[in-house]
C-alpha cells in the first residue's frame, strides 16, 4: 500500500522526518526585524531585545537590524532602550517570513545619576578587568589589519539635542528651515576605502571611490575617515578638535562612576550593560553612556557615548560602535556611527533649544577583515591617500552600499546636482580650496592672499597684490611676483619667483627669487615655521618697530625626505641698507653692505603625518618634538656683481614640543639658541625675541614678554619659553571657557664685539641672564572661534628694576576657541 505515493513500510520514518522538521521549525523560529524612532523613523541603535521579560536574547546592531532564534516557549518580545518607552510584543503578532519593523516611543528619561554604594562596585569590578585586557584587544596593538570600509555622510540642520524635526515645533518660524530640510539634506557623501595598519601607528586609508551630492568629483571623501573614532581604547576620544577623557582608562575610578544596568544572554555569551558618567563635581572633558561588555572575555563589544554636558553653543559629538568577533580571540569594529553638531548661527534669546545647529551623521561598516596578512605600507607618513580615479559608476555603488538609498538621499543627490550648477558649486570650491593654500584662483593665476595685507609697527598698514600662475597652466612650475606698499615706511615692495617641481606631490622643487623688500633687523627665520595669521607665535609679527631695507636674489633646493625632514639648500646674495652702522676695520662707517651666504636649513618632525587631498598634502601634525636648525656660511666671493663684505659662520637651533596631558590641560616648551662666529653687523646678530612695545600691550607667546623691542643685543644666546596649562576649569558657558596658563622664560647671551657699531646700536647684553614668570588667564570671554583674556608678567632677577612697578607688564591674551 502507498500513501502519498510512498510505501508503506516507510511511513513511520516520513512521518516521523516530517513530524521532526516540524518541530524544529516551531522550537527554533528565526525572526528578523529593524527598531526605529517612531517619531523619526530613523534607526534605534543597540535595543536590547529579550524574550520573556528575562535575560536571553541579544542586541540590535547600529542600524536598528536584529535576528534573534526563539525557542518553543517564547511567546513575546521584550525591546529596552535607555531615553525609550520598554515595549513588549507578542511572537504571535510578528512574521518570519519578512523584516519587522518596530517602533519605539520617547520617554522622556535620559540617563539619570549613578547611585554609588559603600560597598564594592561590581560594575567597578568589570571595568577594571576590561582595562587590564585593554593592551590584548586594541587593534593599536595588532601586528596588521587590513579592512574594507564603506562611509555614508549627510549634513543637515537640527536643534541643539540633535532633533532634525525640530521645525515641526514651529512651523511658522522655521518655514524656511523646512523646506530646506524637509525633503533632502544639504549634503550627501559616500566613499569606499581600504584601510591598512601596522604595529606602531603606521596606518594608512586610500580612498577607492567617493560621490559627493553637488559635485561632479567626489571631493570630500576624506571626512569620513576624519569624523571617525576607530576604536574606543585610545586615551583620549579626539575628533574636529574636541577632545573628550576615555571612561576606559587608568585612574578612571576617580573620575567616572559606573553601574551595572542589564544582563543579555545570547547562546553562550554573557553581555553586561554598564551605565558610566561623570563624578559629580568633577571639571574635565567628559562623557556619559553605555558600554556593552562581553564577560565571557571582558572587551568592549557596543558602545553608546556623548558629551556629559551640552554647552550653551550645543557643539559636541556622540559616538555609537558596535564591535565583532572576528575569531577566537580578536574582536574589530564592524559599524561605526558619530554625529557632530556645529554652532553656526546667533542663539535665538527667547527659546535656545530651538537654536538651529549644523549636524553631521557618519555611518561607516567595515568587512573584509584580515589580522593575519603582512603587507607594506608605501608613504607611511600620509594617513589618507586618493585613487587617481574615485568616480565610480551606480553598479559600483550599488554592490558597496549596505542598503538602498532612500527617498531623502535620492532627492538629495537629484536637486544638489541641479542646485550646484546653478549656484556653480564647482566654481566656488576652487575658490575655498584655494583659501587653505593662502591663493584664489582666477583663471590660469593664483592671487597670493599673503602678499595684500601686512600690519606691523615699522611698516604700519602695508597693501598689496601678489600673482603667481597655477596648475591650469602647468603643476610642474609656477612663476609670478607681488608689489606692497607701506604706508607708515612710505616704500614700495616688490619681488618676483621662479618655482620648478620635480615630483607630482611638489614635495621637491627648485626655487629662485628676486626682491626689494624690508626684514626685521637681527631678527631670526626659521624654515617651515608656521606663520598663519591664528597661529600666537605670530603676535610678535605686529610690534616689530625696526627694520632694514634689502635688495636681495636667492636660489634653493628643496626637499621632503624620510618622510619627516624637510631642508632647503641655498645660495644668497643680499645688499642691506641699515640706519644701524658698522664700522670697518679703516674706521669707516657702513650704512649699506652686502651679505652673500651659502646654507642648509632643516625642519625635522618625526612621525609627522599628512592627508592627501585634491593632489596637495596636509599636515596633520606629530607629537613628537619639532626641530628647526639653520647653518650658513658667510661668503666674499662677488655673486652677480656683488661682492659680501663678511665671512662668518652662524648657527641657529629651536625645538618645539607641546605635550597633552590625558585628562585636560598640556605643557608645552620651546628652545631656541643662535651663534655667529666672526664680526658682522647688528642687522646679523640676535635681537633676543622681546616683545614689549608701550604703544601696544599684546601677548605674544614663546618672547620674552617683559622684555622691550631691541632692549639687549647677542652673538651668541639661549632661550627656554615654558608653559603649563590648567585646561578648562568649569564646564563651558556660553561666554567663557577659562583656562589658567603658567609661564616661565629665561633667556642668556653675549655680545662678543661691542667696538665695530654706531652710537645708535642697543650694545647691552644677557650674559647674566633674563627671567620673568607670568599668568596668563585665558577665554575669559569666548565667541565661536576666538578667545579673549589677560596676561600678567614680572620680570625678577638680573636687570630687573627696584621699583616693583616698573617690572610687571599687563598684556591682553588672543586665543583661537574649538
Amino acid at each position: 500500500m502507498k500513501i502519498f505515493g510512498i510505501q508503506k513500510p516507510f511511513k513511520n520514518f516520513f512521518f516521523a522526518l516530517l513530524f521532526f522538521c516540524v518541530s524544529v521549525h516551531v522550537q527554533a523560529q528565526t525572526v528578523k526585524g529593524k527598531i526605529v524612532d517612531a517619531n523619526t523613523k530613523k534607526a534605534v541603535p543597540f535595543v536590547a531585545v529579550a524574550i520573556n521579560k528575562g535575560h536571553q536574547g541579544t542586541t540590535a546592531d547600529l542600524d536598528g537590524n536584529f535576528e534573534l532564534e526563539l525557542p518553543e516557549n517564547s511567546t513575546q518580545l521584550v525591546f529596552q532602550m535607555i531615553g525609550y518607552k520598554t515595549k513588549t510584543v507578542l511572537v504571535s503578532e510578528l512574521s518570519f517570513e519578512k523584516n519587522n519593523i518596530i517602533s519605539l516611543e520617547l520617554s522622556g528619561i535620559a540617563l539619570s545619576e549613578i547611585v554609588v554604594s559603600p560597598k564594592e562596585n561590581p560594575a567597578n569590578v568589570v571595568i577594571r578587568k576590561v582595562i587590564e585586557n585593554k593592551e590584548k584587544f586594541d587593534i593599536n596593538n595588532l601586528p596588521y589589519y587590513l579592512c574594507n570600509t564603506y562611509s555614508k555622510t549627510y549634513f543637515t540642520l537640527s536643534n541643539k539635542l540633535g532633533d532634525e524635526n525640530f521645525y515641526t515645533l514651529d512651523t511658522a518660524k522655521f518655514k524656511n528651515i523646512k523646506e530646506l530640510t524637509d525633503k533632502h539634506y544639504l549634503l550627501l557623501i559616500e566613499s569606499v576605502t581600504e584601510k591598512k595598519y601596522r604595529y606602531k601607528n603606521i596606518s594608512q586609508e586610500k580612498i577607492i571611490a567617493s560621490k559627493t551630492s553637488g559635485f561632479k568629483q567626489g571631493i570630500f571623501g576624506i571626512l569620513a575617515s576624519q569624523m571617525q573614532s576607530f576604536t574606543f581604547y585610545d586615551n583620549n576620544i579626539s575628533l574636529i578638535g574636541l577632545n573628550y577623557v576615555n571612561p576606559l582608562n587608568k585612574g578612571t575610578f576617580r573620575r567616572y562612576n559606573f553601574e551595572i544596568i542589564d544582563t543579555i544572554l545570547n547562546n553562550n555569551d554573557t553581555t553586561l550593560l554598564i551605565k558610566f558618567a561623570p563624578k559629580p563635581n568633577k571639571k574635565f572633558e567628559a562623557m556619559k553612556g553605555i558600554l556593552y561588555i562581553n564577560k565571557n572575555q571582558y572587551v568592549l563589544s557596543n558602545v553608546l557615548a556623548e558629551p556629559n554636558e551640552i554647552p550653551p553653543s550645543g557643539y559636541g559629538i556622540k559616538i555609537q560602535q558596535l564591535y565583532q568577533k572576528v575569531d577566537s580571540v580578536h574582536w574589530f569594529p564592524k559599524q561605526l556611527n558619530t554625529e557632530i553638531l556645529i554652532d553656526i548661527v546667533k542663539a535665538d534669546e527667547n527659546n535656545d533649544t530651538l537654536k538651529p545647529m549644523l549636524k553631521a551623521v557618519s555611518r561607516q561598516y567595515m568587512e573584509d577583515v584580515k589580522l593575519d596578512s603582512a603587507f607594506k605600507i608605501k608613504h607611511k607618513n600620509i594617513e589618507v591617500v586618493e585613487a587617481e580615479n574615485t568616480e565610480k559608476d551606480s553598479v559600483f555603488w550599488n554592490n558597496k552600499r549596505k542598503d538602498t538609498l532612500n527617498t531623502k538621499e535620492n532627492e538629495t543627490y537629484r536637486i544638489m546636482d541641479s542646485v550646484s550648477k546653478a549656484e556653480h558649486f564647482e566654481r566656488r570650491l576652487l575658490v575655498y580650496d584655494a583659501l587653505l593654500s593662502g591663493k584664489i584662483p582666477i583663471s590660469y593665476i593664483d592671487l597670493d592672499l599673503k602678499s595684500m595685507l601686512r600690519v606691523n609697527d615699522y611698516e604700519g598698514w602695508r597693501l598689496g597684490l601678489g600673482a603667481y600662475s597655477n596648475k591650469k597652466v602647468s603643476r610642474w612650475f609656477s612663476v609670478g611676483g607681488y608689489g606692497a606698499y607701506g604706508f607708515t615706511d612710505k616704500m614700495w615692495k616688490y619681488g618676483g619667483s621662479l618655482r620648478v617641481n620635480f615630483n607630482y606631490r611638489q614635495t621637491i622643487f627648485f626655487l629662485t627669487e628676486l626682491a626689494r623688500d624690508v626684514t626685521e633687523t637681527a631678527g631670526v627665520q626659521f624654515y617651515a615655521q608656521d606663520n598663519a595669521l591664528i597661529n600666537p607665535d605670530y603676535a610678535r609679527n605686529y610690534l616689530i618697530s625696526r627694520m632694514d631695507k634689502v635688495d636681495f636674489s636667492r636660489a634653493s633646493v628643496n626637499a621632503f625626505v624620510f618622510n619627516f625632514i624637510k631642508f632647503s639648500a641655498y645660495v644668497d646674495v643680499r645688499q642691506i641698507n641699515s640706519r644701524y652702522a658698522y664700522i670697518n676695520d679703516l674706521s669707516q662707517e657702513m650704512n649699506i653692505f652686502t651679505s652673500n651666504s651659502a646654507g642648509i636649513n632643516f625642519k625635522i618632525l618625526p612621525k609627522e603625518k599628512f592627508i592627501e587631498t585634491r593632489g596637495r598634502l596636509i599636515s596633520t601634525g606629530s607629537k613628537f618634538p619639532a626641530f628647526f636648525i639653520n647653518v650658513s656660511k658667510g661668503l666674499t666671493n662677488t655673486i652677480a656683481d656683488y661682492k659680501g663684505n663678511f665671512d662668518y659662520t652662524k648657527i641657529d637651533v629651536r625645538i618645539d614640543h607641546k605635550i597633552n596631558f590625558k585628562v585636560k590641560g598640556f605643557v608645552s616648551y620651546q628652545i631656541q639658541a643662535g651663534k655667529v662666529l666672526d664680526n658682522v653687523p647688528y642687522s646679523l646678530l640676535y635681537n633676543n625675541k622681546g616683545s614689549f612695545n608701550k604703544s601696544y600691550h599684546l601677548d605674544a607667546e614663546k618672547t620674552m614678554q617683559t622684555m622691550l623691542m631691541n632692549q639687549f643685543t647677542s652673538s651668541q644666546y639661549a632661550a627656554l619659553f615654558f608653559a603649563l596649562n590648567s585646561g578648562q576649569l568649569t564646564k563651558r558657558y556660553k561666554y567663557t571657557k577659562p583656562e589658567i596658563e603658567l609661564v616661565h622664560n629665561y633667556i642668556i647671551g653675549s655680545l662678543e664685539n661691542k667696538t665695530n657699531f654706531s652710537a645708535n646700536v642697543p650694545l647691552a647684553d644677557i650674559k647674566q641672564g633674563y627671567s620673568e614668570a607670568g599668568i596668563r588667564l585665558k577665554n575669559i570671554l569666548i565667541s565661536n572661534i576666538s578667545g579673549l583674556g589677560a596676561s600678567i608678567f614680572y620680570h625678577y632677577g638680573n636687570y630687573a628694576s627696584a621699583d616693583m612697578k616698573e617690572n610687571v607688564v599687563i598684556k591682553l591674551n588672543l586665543s583661537v576657541v574649538f
